[in-house]
């Protein structure tokens, strides 16, 4: 067998071992169309707008092409003029197909999102009140085994028909514009059971610091004030009747009155001596048995009182001259009988 012979013998095996190749391809790609013819004459199901009420509030329009299950979720149910409208489409292909999404859709406020690998979400702007239909959403269904270059099969899907409303009531005109006040506040949030005790504790808390506060004030106002020294209350009281320093010439007999009354109070505070009912010659004695023990000049004290008694039951009138001398006698017995311990206040005392 010549050389040429065998290049003509060979040449239809290489051809048999080349064939399978082009055979599978065109296979595959009638069966791709044959499943896309099918897709799309297997039936077509379309639910009515439902309106879903899960967590937020949205209308749900669900699709069955073949094995193909749509779903378009449309929020807000009820747009206002200015609101977005977010539309998310959802596929599922159950055969392993592979779904694509439109990109350029009219009217889009934004690119789309992508929010999983069968998903995106697509939203709007209601500019304009009224029925509004929403964009129809294209997608593009390719098998997934099928040449790159073979035509995929296009499903259209329509949104539900809106009904954007106006910001504007049925009272407003365009001629007789309100005024634009802002948002109202939210209606405040209930208080859990925990939050109103904490707010009764702490009421209960201030009450009883007010009742506490309140009950200081009054017992500090009804406590006495603390009393002055013997001699220190003695001498503004001689003070007090010599206003200047001059006396009253037609009050001598009542400024005598008030000598004896200062002298019995200053012996009673500062030596314990005397009391109310005493008369002058008991406290007298009572002064003599204690003078030794407390150094009482008696014989000052028997010419107060003496003089005082006489000027009380004497019909005649005071000598003006003598009283100053008695206030000066009396003033310097107080001074000097204050003791030590209220010498400082004696002072102050007299100076007042």
């Amino acid at each position: 067998m010549t050389p040429l012979r065998q290049r003509k013998c060979a040449a239809p095996g290489a051809m048999l071992r080349a064939a399978p190749v082009p055979i599978a391809r065109r296979v595959a790609g009638v069966s791709g169309r044959v499943l896309l013819i099918a897709l799309l004459f297997a039936g077509c199901a379309r639910e009515s707008a439902v309106r879903n009420s899960g967590e937020s509030d949205a209308l749900v329009v669900r699709q069955a092409v073949g094995e193909l299950a749509v779903e378009m979720r449309v929020q807000p149910p009820e747009p206002r003029v200015g609101d977005i409208i977010r539309v998310t489409l959802r596929a599922d292909a159950a055969s392993g197909a592979v779904v694509e999404f439109p990109d350029n859709v009219p009217g889009l406020a934004r690119p789309p999102i992508e929010t999983a690998p069968n998903a995106r979400v697509y939203e709007f702007s209601a500019i304009e009140s009224g029925d509004v239909m929403l964009p129809t959403l294209t997608l593009r269904v390719r098998p997934q085994f099928s040449e790159f270059n073979s035509p995929p099969a296009e499903l259209s899907f329509e949104g539900p028909r809106l009904r954007v409303r106006s910001m504007l009531s049925a009272s407003d005109t365009p001629d007789r514009p309100r005024d634009i006040i802002g948002a109202s506040a939210a209606p405040p949030r209930p208080l859990t059971v925990a939050e109103w005790s904490v707010i009764g504790g702490w009421g209960l808390v201030g009450v009883c610091g007010v009742w506490l506060v309140a009950a200081w004030v009054r017992r500090a106002r009804r406590r006495p004030p603390t009393p002055l020294p013997p001699d220190v209350a003695a001498l503004r009281a001689l003070a007090a009747l010599a206003p200047g320093g001059q006396l009253d010439q037609g009050r001598l007999r009542e400024v005598h009155e008030r000598f004896a009354e200062i002298l019995c109070e200053f012996l009673r505070r500062r030596f314990s001596i005397g009391a109310p009912d005493m008369t002058t010659d008991e406290l007298l004695q009572r002064a003599q048995s204690l003078s030794g023990e407390n150094g009482i000049d008696v014989g000052v004290v028997r010419l107060i009182l003496t003089a005082c008694d006489g000027v009380k039951y004497a019909a005649g009138a005071p000598d003006l001259r003598a009283t100053e001398q008695l206030l000066s006698v009396l003033r310097a017995f107080v001074a000097s009988a204050g003791g030590e311990a209220s010498s400082a206040g004696g002072s102050s005392g007299g100076a007042a």
